[in-house]
């Protein structure tokens, strides 16, 4: 689905194909997330995913590719001891990880 909107600031564009969301703005992309799950989405495609589209801080998107946690599925198979090791990842990351991990039907490695 694609919406055109054009405002005061500019042209919008927002695109939905399947499970991931894009916005731009007279060109420029500005969001490149993930969708909520809304069921039937492609897990093989979802795990194979950046891990920023995720959606989580910048700050903890960081930490996690200085540690090898590139996509989604890298994500999947930490543990939450394993994540709490990384420098600058505390419980309120962890917390905004599996809120949005578990919005696409998905968790860390027990």
């Amino acid at each position: 689905m694609r919406l055109h909107v054009s405002t005061t600031k500019g042209d919008a564009t927002l695109h939905i194909r399947g499970s991931v969301v894009t916005i731009d703005i007279d060109g420029v992309r500005i969001l490149d997330r993930l969708a909520p799950r809304h069921g039937g989405e492609d897990r093989e495609a979802l795990l194979k995913m950046h891990v920023s589209s995720l959606g989580l801080p910048n700050r903890a998107l960081t930490r996690f590719q200085d540690h090898g946690i590139v996509t989604v599925n890298d994500l999947t198979r930490q543990t939450t001891a394993r994540l709490l090791r990384i420098e600058g990842i505390g419980t309120s990351t962890i917390d905004a990880v599996v809120r949005t991990l578990a919005a696409h039907g998905l968790e860390l490695a027990r």
